[in-house]
Parts: C-alpha cells; sequence; structure tokens
C-alpha cells in the first residue's frame, strides 16, 4: 500500500494565494504608509517633561529634556513637545495620530505663529470622535491662517513612553491606498512586472512567493527601504512515499 503526503503539495498551492490576499488586505488597511508621514520619536524631534504626580493645569514645566529617555512618569504627567519645521506651500490639514490607548488623559494642544493654541482632549475608554481602527487616535489641527509651529502632548499616567508611536500626517495621506494588478499571460513570469507593483509604495515587509525569487528584485526593495522581504527561495521537496 502507497501512502503519498499532501502536505507539501497543498503548501505549493495555498501560499502563493495567502500572500496574495495578505498584501491585498494590508495595502486596502494602509500598510503602506506615505513617505512624508512625519513620525515623531522621544528625541527626534519630540523632547520630554516629566511630573512626578498628576498635573493641575496645562503648564508644562521647564526645561524640556531634548536628550535621554524619560523616567518616572507612570503615576503622574509625561509632557512630549515637537517644534515644527516650516511648511511652505504645504497645506495646514494636518492630524496628530497616536497609536496607544494605556493612559488616564491625553491632551494635545496645536501652537500656530500667531501665537494661538487651540487644544483636545481624551480619557481612557472615553475617546469619541478621535477613536481609529487600530487602536489609533486622530487629532486633527484646526485650520488657521498662520502656520501650525509646535505640538504638545501631555499624558497622564501612561503605561509606557517607549511604547508610544506618535505620526503628523497630511489629509492626502491618510487616504487608504487601493490594491493594484497586473495581470501575466501565462508564458510571462511574474516577477517580470514586480518593479511596477512596488512603484511608489512604502512599507515596512514585502512578502512574494517563489516566482518574485530574483537578486534584481531584492536590489530594487533595498533602495525602497523596507526592514525585511519575505521571498521563497528554498526550493519544495516532492511528496514524501511510504511503501508498505
Amino acid at each position: 500500500m502507497m501512502c503519498e503526503s499532501l502536505m507539501p503539495r497543498l503548501f505549493r498551492t495555498i501560499l502563493p494565494l495567502l500572500c496574495m490576499i495578505a498584501c491585498m488586505v494590508m495595502m486596502a488597511l494602509g500598510w503602506s504608509s506615505p513617505a512624508a508621514a512625519e513620525m515623531l520619536r522621544i528625541g527626534h524631534p519630540l523632547c520630554h517633561a516629566v511630573s512626578q504626580a498628576v498635573a493641575q493645569g496645562d503648564r508644562a514645566p521647564s526645561p524640556f529634556a531634548c536628550r535621554g529617555a524619560p523616567l518616572g512618569y507612570q503615576k503622574g504627567t509625561l509632557w512630549l513637545r515637537a517644534t515644527l519645521p516650516a511648511r511652505a506651500g504645504e497645506p495646514d490639514d494636518l492630524s496628530l495620530i497616536v497609536h496607544s490607548s494605556r493612559f488616564d488623559r491625553l491632551d494635545v494642544a496645536f501652537t500656530y505663529a500667531d501665537g494661538a493654541v487651540e487644544r483636545q482632549h481624551v480619557r481612557s475608554g472615553d475617546f469619541g470622535p478621535h477613536w481609529r481602527a487600530g487602536g489609533q487616535l486622530a487629532f486633527r489641527a484646526p485650520r488657521r491662517d498662520a502656520a501650525l509651529t509646535a505640538v504638545t502632548l501631555r499624558f497622564d499616567k501612561v503605561a509606557s513612553a517607549r511604547l508610544l508611536r506618535i505620526r503628523l500626517v497630511g489629509e492626502a495621506q491618510k487616504a487608504p491606498r487601493r490594491p493594484r494588478f497586473i495581470i501575466t499571460p501565462g508564458q510571462t513570469g511574474d516577477v517580470t512586472q514586480a518593479p511596477a507593483l512596488l512603484h511608489g509604495q512604502e512599507g515596512g515587509v514585502v512578502l512574494a512567493d517563489k516566482a518574485y525569487d530574483s537578486n534584481a528584485l531584492r536590489t530594487i526593495i533595498a533602495k525602497m527601504g523596507p526592514k525585511r522581504s519575505y521571498l521563497q527561495t528554498a526550493a519544495v521537496r516532492s511528496p514524501s512515499r511510504m511503501t508498505r
């Protein structure tokens, strides 16, 4: 009696389909973040200050430190401030995106060149219209004739500053990207269309099956800047056979 394992065959059949579906979903959800989205990190360009107890009022302690990591903020208030460069010719329709909800309260203050300050705030469990899919909070900077010059964030009893993910994005950058498809003839290799599929895209990871295994493609991906690329290179073994 002969028994043949179907797992390698199923693996060869299903893996490309799963990769394609995963890429489509990630692109549809905005996996490829736009180049102009500005990451705000502690130390670059966020400076920080700490109140050992929860601060009363909106006045931040001084001075702010722009080096090192903040300490002793978990039971008090963590202040973060970014001074923004001039944005000549760029629309004022900007939003601050915060990927964290482990705090008691978050206040966001937008400071403008004319001295005006616009404030917004949320509390744990009460995020209102600021809540976005994926555990993100969005704070839209109000439109003004004066330019936006600084953003200040106040976190009361935040769990971890190291886990904060903060971005400043424009309205056009927040629109989700549409999936991109290219259908190739049966006698044409899929890898020939890879440059066109990747053109203008950015992301942290590139997934592809064995059909895209190419040193030329790796060079293109390296120039794009993703941290990792997963191109299937290992040959799939033929189905194992056992004979009795």
